[in-house]
């Protein structure tokens, strides 16, 4: 796990990688009652309140409900994934291999679940997600200050509040 003093949320190697960088599993988390209670400040007066049912980290802004009880479209996710870099990553990205979506799928938890090697999502197993696939060149902090490489990654949103639950490489 890295984060040290730095704030969530953290990467944890899962699997390290074999044959170069090239690979392994890797788990973010946000936050812990100690890694809250540690980062914890107090908030200024004018502060935004977050709405009671954030599952994540507040991402994507739901608009208008479509047909598949997603709040979003897929060209919403598209736009926030290509231009917001993956938690935790150093760099992100490359002239020779710049961020690209590979997929994006809505569908219940248990679904994505299975996708993840069983990862759990955290929500109720019926719970409509947005699962992204992104290709590109990934870069986070390993351990004694070496880097980690990934070319694959994943970002799960909650599809009716837009949080993000999940994301890595």
């Amino acid at each position: 796990m890295t984060g040290g003093n730095a704030p969530p949320p953290y990467m944890e190697v899962i699997t390290a990688p074999s044959n170069g960088n090239n690979g392994g599993s890797f788990r973010t988390r946000c936050c812990t009652a100690t890694s809250i209670a540690s980062h914890m400040t107090q908030p200024p007066l004018d502060a935004p309140m977050l709405p009671a049912h954030t599952l994540g980290i507040p991402a994507l802004i739901p608009a208008t409900h479509q047909q598949n009880g997603a709040m979003f479209d897929s060209g919403a996710v598209s736009s926030y994934v290509l231009s917001h870099p993956m938690p935790r990553a150093i760099r992100q990205g490359t002239t020779a291999m710049p961020t690209s979506i590979q997929k994006i799928a809505f569908a219940r938890s248990q679904d994505i679940s299975k996708l993840l090697d069983g990862e759990s999502m955290g929500v109720p197993a019926n719970t409509l997600l947005c699962y992204v696939q992104v290709k590109g060149t990934f870069i986070f902090p390993g351990p004694g200050g070496s880097e980690v490489v990934a070319h694959q990654g994943v970002k799960v949103f909650a599809a009716t509040t837009g949080d993000l639950l999940l994301a890595g490489a």
